[in-house]
C-alpha cells in the first residue's frame, strides 16, 4: 500500500474510533465499545471486498432520485445460495443490503443478516428509509449481527421524519454504528448545515449530491446545487478537527471538494454488485456509482 494510502487509512481509523467511543453515542458499555473498535479495524481495513446487494425492488416511498426500484425479486433461499456461491469465489469482508427498501421484508432480511454472519462475512450494513423501524425490530438488526444501518434522510417528503436522529441515537446503544444519508439538491441544499449539526454526536454524515447518482441525471423536479457550493460546503467539513468530525472518512468530503462532478467509481474500491432478481453485476450497470 501507497504511503498517501496508509495515511487515509490511518484517518479514517481515527475519526471512526474517536466517534465509537463517544458516550453520547453508544453509552456507556464497554463491551459495545470494543465490539465497535473491531468492528472499525475490519472495515477500514485495506484491500476489503465489498457487496453490494439490492435485496429488493420494492420500496413504500417514490423519491425522485431513486433508480433501484421494481423488478423481480428472489426469495431467501435463492439469495443465500447466491451468496454462498460469491462468498466461495470472493471472501467479501463488507456485505451492503440495499433496495428499494429491505425492511419491507424484514424476516427474509434478518435470516439473510444471519446466513451471511455465519458464512463468516463480518461487517454488514443495511441501507433503508427507517420507517419502518423502531426499537424492537432495531434489536433484532442488532441481534442478527448488523454492523452499521444508513438512514435516507433528506430533510423534505417524504425523508423528513425527524424521529430518524432517536432511531440512530438506539443503534448506537445498540453497538450497530448509525449513519445518515442525505441526497442534496436545490430542493434542500439549504439545509445542509442544520442537517450536519444534528448528526453530531448522534451519527455519522453521509451526503451524496444528487448528480453524483449518475452521469446524465436530470429532472424536472430538482437541479444539481451550484458546484463552487458545493466545493466549499465540503472543503469546510473536511477542515474541521478530526475528533469533532461525522465523518466516516474525510476522504469523501475532500474528494467533493475537490473533484465534485466526477461520480466514484466502484472498480477502485473492487465491488460487485447483485440485482433483486439475484444478478451479478457490476455496480455501474445500475446506473449509479454509490
Amino acid at each position: 500500500m501507497k504511503l498517501g494510502e496508509y495515511k487515509e487509512w490511518i484517518t479514517g481509523m481515527a475519526e471512526l474510533l474517536a466517534f465509537s467511543w463517544k458516550p453520547k453515542v453508544i453509552g456507556s458499555d464497554l463491551s459495545l465499545r470494543w465490539e465497535l473498535t473491531k468492528r472499525a479495524f475490519n472495515a477500514l481495513r485495506p484491500g476489503i471486498t465489498q457487496v453490494n446487494w439490492f435485496f429488493t425492488g420494492a420500496c413504500n416511498f417514490s423519491c425522485y432520485y431513486c433508480n433501484s426500484r421494481g423488478g423481480k425479486d428472489t426469495g431467501l433461499a435463492e439469495k443465500e445460495q447466491g451468496l454462498e456461491l460469491i462468498v466461495k469465489k470472493f471472501s467479501p469482508k463488507v456485505l451492503n443490503i440495499t433496495g428499494g427498501e429491505p425492511t419491507l421484508k424484514f424476516d427474509e432480511l434478518l435470516g439473510f443478516i444471519r446466513h451471511a454472519k455465519a458464512l463468516g462475512i463480518f461487517t454488514v450494513t443495511l441501507n433503508t428509509n427507517g420507517s419502518r423501524l423502531d426499537n424492537e425490530t432495531l434489536e433484532g438488526l442488532a441481534d442478527a449481527g448488523l454492523a452499521y444501518i444508513s438512514f435516507s434522510y433528506d430533510g423534505i417528503p417524504p425523508k423528513d421524519d425527524k424521529s430518524i436522529f432517536e432511531k440512530a441515537s438506539y443503534d448506537g446503544q445498540l453497538g450497530i454504528v448509525p449513519i445518515i444519508q442525505p441526497v442534496f439538491s436545490s430542493l434542500n441544499w439549504h439545509l445542509r448545515d442544520e442537517i450536519a449539526e444534528q448528526c453530531d454526536g448522534v451519527a455519522f454524515f453521509n451526503p451524496a449530491i444528487v448528480n453524483n447518482l449518475g452521469l446524465d441525471y436530470s429532472s424536472r423536479e430538482a437541479s444539481p446545487p451550484a458546484a463552487e457550493e458545493v466545493r466549499a460546503f465540503f472543503a469546510k467539513m473536511a477542515s474541521l478537527r478530526w475528533w469533532s468530525r461525522v465523518s466516516l472518512s474525510d476522504s469523501f468530503y475532500r474528494y467533493l471538494s475537490k473533484k465534485y462532478g466526477t461520480p466514484y467509481r466502484c472498480n477502485d474500491f473492487n465491488w460487485i454488485a447483485v440485482s433483486s432478481d439475484g444478478r451479478l453485476k457490476h455496480c455501474s450497470e445500475f446506473g449509479t456509482d454509490f
